[in-house]
Formats: structure tokens, sequence, C-alpha cells
């Protein structure tokens, strides 16, 4: 059985590294979706994403498990569907209406959630008071960032909570990413990236209207980042985490992507941060540093 080593200074640079990938994503589906649709500019980062990792795997000589695998390619259809294609369309749709950095801040909630599907879904993961008091905590947080929009169904409430439900798949796929045990994490990513592909590929096909679509150089530009850095490379980075040191380890990373999320939209698009934005994130981070400790 798989034994899980201390954390050791490479594994927190590599942390810092995901946390700056993960933040820009938020961005980058910001400028993507100007003028791509909401599924094109997802599964074009899916081929990206896949095609540099299938150069990587070639050059190292790894292969996909065979066919005949059927746990391998089973997990990676549900990890494809909800580590990518649902979260990513919920994200990216949602941006058309909210800032990047605000979507960011509720990425913060996916160790809660995590916490949550943990408890009903495992035997060994069960919350204890102090992580109780954590969810409580994440989740007056969150009510803070919805708090104007409430009894306004309106489009804006719509897409955070988007973000919101976004959050859960993902964290419903880190949990579902262990039974994957020992496997090469670029293996995995590339897995998972395939069939995701191949999940959306018939309705990108048939019901895309792909003709209609005039992208700008900005939202190519975009979709080509999204699908190296914070997809391929960062994916490979998550996995490789999960690996070596464990889930708890990496949930850290929730406390840098909004950080940096909201610097990257701060910095390039001029995105607004006020005082509710700030207190909420210092909420839902402090809720989560209680979900996350041992």
């Amino acid at each position: 059985m798989h034994r899980l080593r201390p954390p050791i200074f490479f594994d927190y640079a590599l942390l810092v590294l995901l946390g700056v990938m993960f933040g820009s994503s938020f961005l980058l589906m910001k400028i993507a979706v100007e003028t791509v649709p909401t599924f094109h500019v997802v599964f074009f980062r899916l081929v990206v994403a896949f095609l540099v990792l299938y150069a990587f795997l070639k050059i190292k000589r790894f292969s996909f498990p065979a066919l005949q695998e059927k746990h391998f390619w089973r997990t990676s259809v549900v990890l494809g569907l909800t580590a990518n294609i649902i979260p990513f369309s919920l994200i990216t749709w949602a941006e058309k209406e909210i800032n990047s950095g605000l979507a960011g801040i509720y990425m913060t909630t996916i160790p809660v959630f995590s916490l949550l599907l943990a408890h009903l879904l495992t035997e060994d993961e069960k919350i204890s008071t102090k992580k109780i008091i954590g969810v409580c905590v994440a989740f007056f947080g969150v009510v803070v960032l919805l708090w104007k929009d409430v009894g306004d169904i309106s489009v804006n409430l719509l897409s955070q909570i988007a973000c919101i439900v976004s959050s859960a798949f993902y964290a419903y796929s880190r949990i579902k990413t262990k039974e994957l045990g020992d496997i090469n994490p670029v293996v995995i990513s590339a897995g998972v990236l395939l069939c995701g592909i191949l999940s959306m590929f018939p309705f990108i096909l048939f019901f895309g209207n792909s003709a209609n679509i005039m992208p700008s150089s900005q939202s190519i530009i975009a979709i080509i980042l999204l699908g190296i850095f914070p997809t391929a490379l960062a994916f490979v980075i998550l996995y490789k985490l999960i690996h070596d040191v464990g889930a708890v380890f990496m949930t850290s990373v929730n406390y840098l992507v909004p950080v940096f999320a909201l610097l990257w939209g701060y910095f390039v698009l001029s995105e607004l941060i006020n005082k509710t934005i700030i207190a909420s994130m210092m909420l839902i981070v402090t809720g989560v540093f209680f979900v996350s400790r041992r």
C-alpha cells in the first residue's frame, strides 16, 4: 500500500505554482468567453491540454492502460465530467456576468464540499466538531457574497450559484481520484482529458454551430494558455501532490487560488476589489482552515 511522505520544500513550491496557475484560469476564461461560446471554450481547452500531455507521454514512452482495464477508464469518464466538463462549463458561463476574482473566491468552498462528501461517501473521513465550525464559517462567508443578490433571481445570482455548484463537482472528483491509486499522474491527467473530449465531441459536432463563431485573437490565445497551464500542467501537479503527500496538504492551494485570482483580475482586467469581497474571502478561508486541519 502506498504510504504518503511528509511535504518538502519542493512540494510547497509546487503548491504555490498550482495556486498561480489555477488563479490565472479565471482571468483566461473571462477573456476567452468574450468571443467564443462556453462549450467551445471548454472543448478546445481540453483538446489543447490533451495534446500537450499526449506529446509528453510519447516523449517519456508512457502508455495508457489497456481498454480491458475497465476501472481506470470508467473512473476517467467520471472524472472527465466532474473535474473538467461540468465545472469548466459552469464557471466559463458564469464569467460572462461576474468578475474573475469573484469566481476564484467561490473555489475556496471546495474543501467544504470535500468534507461533506467524504463524510457521506467514505468510512474513514467523518466530520468533527471543529470541522462543523469551519463549514459554518465558510458558509457565512458565501452568504456575505450572495447577500446583495438574495431575493433577486437574476443572471448575476445564478452565475454565482453556478460557481458554487462547480466547487461541489471539483470536490467529488478529488475524492474519486483516490480510486486510481499509484497510476502515473500524467497518465491519469491525459486519460481524464481524453474521456472529456470524447464526451463533448458529439455535442460540439451536432449542436455547436461552430461556423458562426468569430473568435478574437485574444480569445484564441486565452484558450491556448488555458489548455497549457491551468489545465495540462496544473492537473499533473494536482494529481502528483495527491499521490505524494495526500489530499489534505493539497487542499492548502484553496488558500492561494482566490488571492491569485483577485490579483490577476485586478492587474490585468482592472476588476474592483471591495471590502465585502475581502471580508467574505477571509471568512471562507478561515472556515477552510478549520475544515482542512487534521
